[in-house]
């Protein structure tokens, strides 16, 4: 496991990623802010300037607040809120370790997002 930390104005959350070859690129990025676009009301993304690799992709039943996914292998997506899914094509990277204020934090339009491993 791989403790991270992202940053959304003056509130840090913690975060902790799997340890595979997809997250391995992913940190391999940071530290990296980006603008992170709304979207439906359930999450935030960013299309990354670099495929991220994936052995497999799935599709989960439901998707959980505070979820950290890879869509379509460049698409980094943070999830705020909990609910049912029906697209695949995600890999799961990891999750923010307590996701109750995280809604709140990012907001309804787009934002800025710090990303970096915790020291």
């Amino acid at each position: 496991m791989i403790p991270i930390h992202i940053i959304v104005g003056g509130s840090t959350f913690t975060a902790t990623l799997n340890n595979n070859e997809t997250t391995q690129a992913l940190i391999a990025q940071f530290p990296m802010t980006i603008q992170m676009k709304e979207l439906n009301g359930l999450e935030k993304y960013n299309d990354l300037p670099e495929e991220l690799p994936a052995a497999s992709t799935e599709r989960p039943e439901t998707i959980h607040a505070g979820e950290i996914m890879s869509w379509s292998g460049n698409t980094l997506v943070l999830f705020y809120q909990t609910f049912s899914n029906s697209y695949g094509g995600y890999v799961l990277l990891g999750s923010v370790d307590d996701p109750s204020n995280l809604a709140a934090t990012l907001g309804s339009g787009h934002v800025q997002v710090t990303w970096s491993l915790a020291e």
